[in-house]
């Protein structure tokens, strides 16, 4: 399944976008480049709610993919990947999203999951750590 999909696009599903929400505002975005956006506008696009966005988006803007712009007291948000490697992944992501939304979609969980175990794995793991006081 995964040799359909480029290693920088995968990449960027496996460490950066968690949610399927979040694939599709940062398509949406890249599709429409130019336009800057309000967390409302992406909202009423996608049918998401608007309360929802804003950690989506702080997320990609962490990670070079979009710029946040506060024009007043809104904040708008335009795709402006920080280099090309980062575009590059996107527009792979967004080609392969267009013919198999299915296998982006259990990618997403599949990778959902594997930082689950993996928290857990580390949760069980420093329960048996001695001499350091948990915090609480």
């Amino acid at each position: 399944m995964n040799e359909e999909i480029p290693d920088d696009a995968l990449a960027l599903l496996r460490d950066t976008v968690s949610s399927f929400e979040q694939v599709e505002a940062l398509l949406l975005l890249q599709r429409e480049a130019t336009r800057e956006w309000s967390a409302m506008d992406i909202a009423e696009q996608l049918t998401l709610p608007v309360e929802s966005l804003g950690p989506f988006l702080d997320a990609l803007a962490l990670e070079g993919l979009v710029v946040r712009r506060i024009d007043g007291v809104e904040v708008r948000w335009r795709y402006a990947p920080a280099d090309a490697k980062r575009d590059q992944a996107v527009i792979g992501l967004l080609e392969i999203y267009e013919r198999r939304r299915l296998v982006v979609i259990r990618l997403l969980t599949s990778f959902a999951m594997q930082r689950i175990r993996d928290a857990a794995v580390r949760a069980f793991a420093d329960s048996f750590m001695l001499g350091k006081k948990k915090k609480l």
